[in-house]
């Protein structure tokens, strides 16, 4: 019981400060599916099969909610810039932001987590979605 105990507070733990042994974001950590959310609470693996995850490809391809696009990681900087908004699943008010790069920054959490902060200073929690996260 008291090992469950310590295990819950040192996950605890983990979501509110980085990880001193995580070392900072590289290209190949961010590459795959990740779960994104204000609030951590809200982040629930289930969800890696909705079809909402946000994906980095390892080939500087992005997708997610509709629209597709290509990024880079320069230190913690991750630069993304939007290609494209699918008229069908696409948010059609993101359009505008079609050629342009947004530029955010990365803190690394541990081996699936992470935080973007915006140039606002917003948070978005990120949770990666593992292989067998997703249904057979």
């Amino acid at each position: 019981m008291i090992g469950l105990i310590l295990g819950l507070l040192m996950q605890t733990v983990s979501l509110e400060k980085p990880d001193p042994v995580a070392t900072a974001p590289t290209a190949d950590w961010l590459a795959g599916v990740w779960l994104l959310s204000a609030d951590r609470t809200d982040l629930d693996r289930s969800a890696c099969n909705s079809g909402t995850p946000l994906t980095y490809l390892a080939d500087g391809t992005t997708s997610a909610w509709g629209e597709s696009g290509r990024w880079s990681l320069v230190d913690d900087a991750p630069t993304e810039t939007l290609i494209e908004v699918l008229p069908d699943t696409g948010d059609p008010d993101r359009l505008p932001m079609v050629g342009k790069q947004i530029t955010q920054q990365l803190v690394r959490m541990g081996p699936d987590e992470g935080v973007l902060v915006d140039d606002a200073g917003a948070r978005m929690q990120m949770l990666r979605c593992r292989a067998h996260d997703f249904a057979q």
